[in-house]
């Protein structure tokens, strides 16, 4: 599965045309993915999208009765762009809010929503109380599910933090971080992610996929500065610890952003892993910081432990390094993927060797999900081949 944020637009005057253009946009992203899930962002905070007048109620407002408008300046301390403020805690504005969102679920385009700056732990501009927009986001949540079709898909953007309110009636989660350029620490000169920062998305994942309505995702985004190389051996590390990261605490949904060329792609993500059959957040060999998880065609290790490790597994080869044997050196704040060598795999029984007897095994389990070699969901004839492949060859 992949998952595709995209703004909803209808404003007036956009006919037919405009529906057209979205489900031609639709048809193109599924020729390059059948599986993709697509989410449309509804916008609750701001105004961009609900077409108020200046002397509206649903402003949020200043004691001086003056639109309260966020503001980002760019290097030069030039504004770069602003919002005005919408307060969704008003009862009417909540009601727009839950209308948008039927309205995305009645159109048939998309796959559910996703609300962008969703937290429990921020007031509005020292405004509101806490706990009235702590309820107000509550109600949007409570409104939407109760509206909306049972599979459709409520997500939202709590960056790292927890929302033990809102958890029950969202499914999945954009987790978009900032490094400590972003967030004001000194590690890496300020520009690349903490050893913190990773301790905080381990918590968050895990605790998200324990917590969130089933069923239930969280899509890990990485941010690039935008001056960096994204091909340089500091930002291939940090893309790989992202990667192994979500593939051992969650369900490997990750991306790698940089202003202004978008989402980055990298090979490493063509490694065909196959299906999970590891728990989540499980140590390799109990060493504080290291991950481990493996899936039907090999291994995701991350390690974060504060000094290289060296894995040993059986005969695998690694993604990034090349390096292929039965054991690999992995360095602090890294992580990679291990394939499994055909020898593993087949070796059903364990012994040593590739031969009739993993044939029979496999047999045996056709049409079960016990013995799935080829990680397609199932034990079938395709699960045969890869043992006959390997017929007789020692490990």
């Amino acid at each position: 599965m992949s998952i595709s944020t995209k703004y909803l637009h209808t404003r007036a005057g956009e006919g037919p045309w405009h529906i057209e253009r979205i489900k031609q946009d639709h048809a193109n992203l599924f020729d390059a993915n059948p599986n993709m899930v697509l989410l449309a962002e509804v916008r609750y905070y701001d105004g961009h999208d609900f077409g108020f007048t200046e002397d509206s109620p649903y402003w949020l407002r200043n004691p001086d009765g003056t639109i309260v408008r966020e503001e980002w300046f760019d290097a030069e301390g030039k504004l770069g762009y602003f919002n005005d403020m919408v307060d969704f805690t008003n009862p009417d504005v909540i009601e727009i809010i839950v209308a948008q969102a039927v309205a995305v679920a009645n159109c048939g385009l998309y796959d559910g929503i996703i609300l962008d700056n969703w937290s429990e732990s921020v007031d509005l501009h020292g405004l509101v109380p806490l706990e009235v927009v702590r309820q107000a986001r509550v109600q949007i949540l409570q409104g939407v599910r109760q509206a909306v079709p049972e599979d459709f898909l409520i997500a939202v953007n709590p960056v790292w933090h927890k929302i033990p309110g809102s958890a029950p009636y969202v499914n999945g989660a954009l987790m978009e971080t900032w490094g400590s350029e972003w967030q004001g620490t000194e590690e890496y000169g300020g520009t690349y992610y903490t050893r913190q920062d990773y301790l905080n998305y381990e918590e968050a994942l895990l605790w998200n996929a324990a917590n969130y309505k089933e069923p239930n995702f969280t899509f890990l985004a990485a941010k690039l500065p935008t001056y960096a190389d994204p091909q340089s051996s500091r930002n291939l590390q940090n893309m790989r610890v992202f990667t192994t990261l979500s593939l051992t605490h969650s369900d490997g949904y990750v991306n790698v952003h940089q202003s202004p060329s978008g989402s980055l792609y990298y090979d490493f993500w063509n490694a065909d892993l196959g299906r999970p059959v590891g728990e989540k957040g499980k140590l390799y060999e109990n060493r504080d910081g290291v991950f481990i998880r493996e899936f039907t065609n090999g291994w995701a290790v991350y390690n974060r432990s504060g000094k290289a490790q060296t894995i040993r597994l059986p005969q695998s080869k690694g993604v990034a390094s090349g390096v292929e044997g039965t054991q690999h050196v992995l360095a602090d704040l890294d992580g990679e993927i291990y394939l499994k060598g055909i020898m593993v795999t087949a070796d059903v029984n364990g012994d040593g060797l590739v031969n009739v007897l993993d044939l029979v095994i496999i047999s045996n389990a056709i049409g079960t999900q016990t013995l799935d070699l080829n990680g397609d969901g199932v034990t079938n004839i395709l699960d045969l081949v890869v043992v006959a492949n390997a017929l007789s060859i020692k490990k």
